[in-house]
């Protein structure tokens, strides 16, 4: 069967509007307002607030419900049901996504690898219906031997952290209790003047008091070499821009892009040229941006964790706002809360992530987090 690929998008991205305007129908029907599912919404709630903003939904639903539109509610026990079994997990199979079977030239794989997680899957399951070709089933693993591969670099990181431990302990035991007590006491103070100062910033706290020059140092020079005029091409869109490397998704976020994908005008921006020349622009994006993802932090639940270490592949390290919000900047807000979602403790109470239970694009992107919430962990106002 003829197939085009393009039309195939372009259809997958109108369905998953409607679904989407779909869902915030009936979240605004449970909630009432925007505001009220950004402050009481669970963890899913604002997921699907965060894809109707992005694709242009939430505008379009508002404005529906303006003129007095109501999605209307299904009576179905079937439709419950079946909402309810998808409802169980955020992420689909990594199976879902593989292109294995599949008659496609090198620059149509380029194509939905560029398209976002939920258009993807639609083509995809397009294509194989259009090409006769089933999902890959699931392979089995040797829970042992996969762990022991996923492992292994922590194991001996583990090892080498318990042998510092050993001969930091010898060290401590040439020093009087009194040195070794007042030691411990200082760096106890200092962590929870720490976690308390980082506890009750504000959005606008977070940018003027908390992040500082060496934090947007890094983070620029992570994305672009701190190159004001740096740009990735993509033929779906902006691609990728200037020091902190804008995508469209974050240019509408900030305002700079309305839900067509056109320039609003803001800070006198109508094109990308326009915002490659202007560092002190894309600074004022930059730190627009980083407040809103502060802001997913709260509405996500995740700031409890802060202060608490993390014993990751690579080594230990605090987690706090600053290694969020970068992280977050690198892989998105949901994302970076669903990895501090997924941590669990291990017998010395440090939080940990079990790496074993994932794959695939979820396991690339948790290791992603990692890397920047323990390259930033430190970035600060205190150095």
């Amino acid at each position: 069967m003829t197939y085009n690929l393009m039309d195939l998008v372009d259809e997958s991205k109108l369905a998953t509007k409607r679904e989407n305007k779909k869902k915030l129908h009936k979240l605004l029907d449970k909630y009432g307002s925007v505001e009220e599912i950004e402050r009481s919404g669970d963890l899913r709630d604002n997921f699907e607030l965060d894809f109707a903003r992005i694709d242009g939904a939430l505008d379009e639903v508002l404005e529906e419900r303006k003129l007095g539109y109501r999605e209307p509610q299904s009576s179905s026990d079937d439709e419950i049901k079946t909402n309810v079994k998808k409802s169980n997990s955020l992420l689909p199979d990594d199976e879902d996504f593989s292109l294995e079977g599949l008659r496609l030239s090198d620059e149509q794989r380029r194509t939905i690898d560029r398209l976002d997680m939920t258009n993807q899957l639609a083509v995809i399951r397009a294509l194989r219906e259009q090409q006769g070709v089933k999902k890959p089933k699931p392979k089995k693993e040797n829970s042992e031997a996969s762990k022991s591969e996923l492992d292994v670099l922590r194991e001996k990181v583990d090892k080498a952290n318990r042998e510092i431990k050993v001969a930091d302990n010898e060290h401590k035991r040439t020093k009087s209790d009194a040195e070794v007590e007042k030691e411990d006491n200082k760096k106890g103070y200092k962590q929870a003047d720490d976690i308390q100062k980082q506890r009750i910033l504000s959005p606008n706290e977070i940018i003027t008091d908390y992040l500082n020059d060496n934090f947007y140092s890094t983070l620029g020079y992570k994305e672009s070499s701190n190159d004001y005029h740096k740009r990735l091409n993509d033929k779906q869109g902006v691609g990728a821009v200037g020091k902190y490397q804008f995508r469209k998704p974050a240019f509408q976020e900030t305002g700079f892009m309305d839900k067509n994908g056109n320039f609003t005008g803001k800070y006198g921006v109508n094109s990308v040229r326009d915002f490659l020349n202007n560092p002190e622009v894309q600074e004022k994006a930059v730190r627009e941006l980083l407040k809103k993802n502060y802001n997913y932090m709260i509405n996500y639940k995740v700031l409890h964790l802060l202060g608490n270490t993390i014993s990751g592949k690579v080594a230990d390290f605090p987690i706090t706002i600053s290694g969020m919000l970068a992280a977050s900047h690198k892989e998105g807000g949901p994302m970076t809360a669903k990895y501090l979602k997924s941590l669990e403790k291990n017998k010395d109470g440090l939080y940990y992530l079990p790496y074993h239970k994932y794959k695939g694009n979820t396991l690339r992107s948790f290791l992603a987090i990692e890397t920047r919430l323990r390259e930033f962990s430190e970035l600060n106002t205190d150095n």
